[in-house]
């Protein structure tokens, strides 16, 4: 499954677009996802969790908190990897904030 941000008409430079891992999964009942390789956004311990709010699509959540957090300008595909037991693997395609430099390892 690809969602597509329906705002980003044109590829910018390679350089201001970066990838980074989602893991969706459920922690004490609740469903919420981790990004990978984020510094910022996954926690001191890389143990950070971001609930799903169930209003909004998976896309909706994981590009609120980057743009919040000065990651990404916006988020431009979140692809499915794959599932492995209870969770689920995404690769996120972004925009890099330029009010902020990225963290992710390319």
């Amino acid at each position: 499954m690809t969602t597509s941000n329906p705002r980003v008409s044109a590829d910018p430079a390679p350089a201001s677009r970066a990838r980074v891992t989602v893991i969706v999964s459920h922690v004490q009942g609740m469903a919420c996802f981790h990004f990978c390789s984020i510094s910022l956004l996954q926690g001191e311990n890389a143990n950070l969790q971001w609930p799903l709010n169930p209003a909004l699509s998976l896309f909706e959540n994981i590009e609120r908190i980057m743009c919040l957090n000065r990651v990404a300008h916006n988020v431009a595909r979140v692809d499915f990897l794959r599932a492995q037991g209870q969770a689920q693997d995404y690769e996120v395609i972004y925009n890099v904030s330029p009010c902020q430099p990225h963290t992710a390892i390319p």
